[in-house]
């Protein structure tokens, strides 16, 4: 694929991501994808995994934040990769330890998107949470 095919694929990747729905994962992520989300204060350690895990994850985030959505605010291709700046943002709709119902919340996001076959074969996300009003 050429870069811009690889933009193509990213910004595709995030408008199913906006639609509310889990399907992005297996719209746009490789059988054997890998995922891995650096640490955040939610996940101290970091997570991350397969396909498969990646999917869960997409399904509990629906849950916990039916809003969310990604707003694109750069896009830099390199080879077979893509990495993206974005705005992540979604109110809690579900009890969440620190977070309470209603509580709204801003993410930066780093994406880092390796394709093969036109597909996502590698995602890294690094985020960084902005602060939260009690």
């Amino acid at each position: 694929m050429t870069t811009e095919q690889n933009i193509v694929a990213a910004t595709r990747l995030i408008e199913l991501y906006n639609q509310g729905t889990a399907d992005w994962v297996k719209a746009t992520h490789h059988l054997d994808s890998q995922w891995r989300e650096m640490p955040t204060s939610s996940y101290p350690n970091g997570r991350g995994g397969n396909r498969t895990v990646l999917q869960q994850a997409a399904e509990e985030a629906v849950q916990v934040f039916p809003d969310r959505q990604i707003e694109i605010l750069n896009s830099v291709p390199q080879d077979d990769q893509v990495t993206m700046q974005a705005l992540w943002t979604g109110t809690v709709a579900a009890e969440i330890p620190g977070w309470p119902k209603g509580t709204r919340v801003t993410i930066n996001i780093a994406f880092f998107f390796r394709f093969q076959d036109g597909l996502v074969i590698s995602q890294t996300d690094y985020a960084c949470l902005e602060p939260i009003d009690p």
